[in-house]
């Protein structure tokens, strides 16, 4: 009896937890696809289960067991797309997608969302490189890009819309209507609309950038206002599960988006408020909406209101060279403070050292000059 109190006593400590429930499992059960899968997940936000690396441990194991599990493919992606590598999160997850058209994978639209996802990362990150700057690879790299954005937008239009994505014509799984869709949908549109020379007005037949930039605004308004429905009705039958609803990194995410596409619109005041409702959300976190907002101030000639919000990001976000090359610029543009103009202007270049910017070194020769004209020494 003693004995049998014992083990009692211990399975309940084990089971204190889902964490440790798993693991538990997983010694009785190695072979578990259910179990291994489970952890993996667990794994993924928690660095005492190991984290992102033991979660692609134990989700290859279950792929190697049976390299068709859907929710394997689709959690390998997370994994991949968590450490930034966007190329192998599309290659996990177009697998997982696959899976879920033939019918023997599950979860279709939660597998072509993360894609469509994995696409944008990868579309932005095209873009931000810009080609790497290779002559005669620009062209190559915007094609990909649209191609990329494009693909996505497709992708989360089916989630949205009723589609034939079963085994059987008609059968596919219902719309889902959830605030990532909409948010990403959202992007897709922005980053098609918006891309200047970069999205040469095609849309892959998407539309133009006015319609794209339009599509955009009302994706994101309503990702924020279902996510604001769906939280209202957290805790009773029938509602969202928890993990279907945007955290408030992820909103702040979502206004910031909002914003840039009110900016590439011309709604000077609608992007200022959606920048400034964002940043409210988590002031401590909000260094890249309060920046777009003095952004934004400046391009109005509001320099005053420009420099006070700068000086907010360089709060939270000390020794940002763009930050510290704005503050410059607006100093100098305000007619401010001119040494501490020069002073942000090599703050910057520090900042990035060993690598060069041409148009903050230029920005600072060309004061070095007007302040020595004017019989100023550094």
């Amino acid at each position: 009896g003693l004995a049998l109190g014992r083990t009692s006593v211990a399975r309940n400590a084990e089971w204190r937890s889902e964490a440790t429930l798993f693991e538990s499992a997983l010694e009785v059960c190695p072979y578990s696809l259910k179990v291994l899968s489970n952890l993996a997940l667990r794994a993924l936000d928690e660095e005492a289960l190991g984290g992102p690396a033991r979660a692609g441990e134990l989700l290859d194991k279950a792929l190697a067991i049976e390299p068709g599990f859907g929710s394997a493919l689709l959690n390998r992606g997370l994994v991949a797309s968590r450490g930034g590598d966007h190329t192998g999160a599309a290659r996990w997850l177009e697998r997982a997608a696959y899976q879920a058209k033939r019918g023997t994978g599950g979860g279709g639209h939660k597998a072509r969302a993360l894609l469509a996802r994995s696409y944008i990362q990868l579309a932005m990150q095209i873009k931000d490189q810009g080609g790497a700057g290779v002559v005669g690879k620009l062209d190559e790299a915007r094609a990909e890009a649209e191609a990329l954005l494009s693909e996505a937008a497709d992708l989360l239009d089916q989630c949205l819309n009723q589609g034939g994505s079963g085994p059987k014509e008609g059968t596919g799984p219902p719309p889902l209507k959830l605030p990532f869709v909409h948010w990403n949908r959202g992007l897709a549109a922005l980053e098609l609309g918006d891309g200047g020379d970069w999205a040469r007005g095609g849309g892959g037949g998407h539309g133009g950038g006015g319609e794209q930039l339009g599509r955009a605004t009302w994706e994101l308004e309503e990702a924020l206002a279902l996510n604001g429905r769906l939280s209202g009705l957290a805790g009773l039958p029938g509602a969202a599960d928890p993990g279907d609803l945007l955290d408030t990194s992820a909103q702040q995410s979502v206004y910031n988006a909002l914003g840039l596409a009110h900016r590439a619109a011309g709604s000077a005041d609608q992007a200022l408020e959606a920048f400034d409702r964002g940043a409210s959300l988590d002031p401590s976190a909000g260094y890249e909406l309060i920046a777009n907002a003095a952004g934004l101030l400046a391009d109005s000639g509001d320099w005053a209101g420009a420099l006070g919000r700068y000086e907010q990001a360089l709060k939270l976000n000390p020794g940002d060279p763009a930050v510290l090359s704005n503050l410059g610029w607006a100093h100098e543009r305000s007619e401010g403070d001119l040494g501490k103009a020069l002073g942000f202007y090599r703050a910057a270049l520090d900042a990035l050292r060993p690598r060069r910017h041409a148009q903050i070194e230029a920005n600072l020769r060309n004061l070095e000059v007007k302040l020595e004209a004017q019989g100023w020494q550094a």
